[in-house]
């Protein structure tokens, strides 16, 4: 499917991979969620998922949240105006 770029308006042809060009990012806070993950925990803290055919209950292990990014803006871009944005940080 083809696409026009949001910068230039040209015509990007069929075949072609789209390139985001990500404009704004805000902070995304994560509670803690207790007993999130269903598996079971081992001695180093890893989290092993049970099989499928397994009909036995797993204990659930917690998630212990966090901070990460969200992509609020985004822009659909040609091969040319990506390389020119990245040179320039012109977004």
């Amino acid at each position: 499917m083809s696409y026009r770029c949001q910068i230039c308006n040209a015509k990007v042809p069929l075949k072609k991979k789209v390139i985001r060009l990500i404009t704004d990012k805000r902070v995304k806070f994560y509670p803690y969620r207790p007993k999130a993950n269903p598996g079971y925990q081992t001695k180093n803290g890893q989290v092993l998922r049970p099989l499928r055919k397994s009909k036995k209950k797993s204990d659930r292990t917690d998630d212990p949240g966090g901070k990460g990014w969200e992509m609020v803006g985004e822009l659909c871009v040609c091969e040319a105006c990506s390389k020119v944005a990245n040179s320039e940080s012109i977004l």
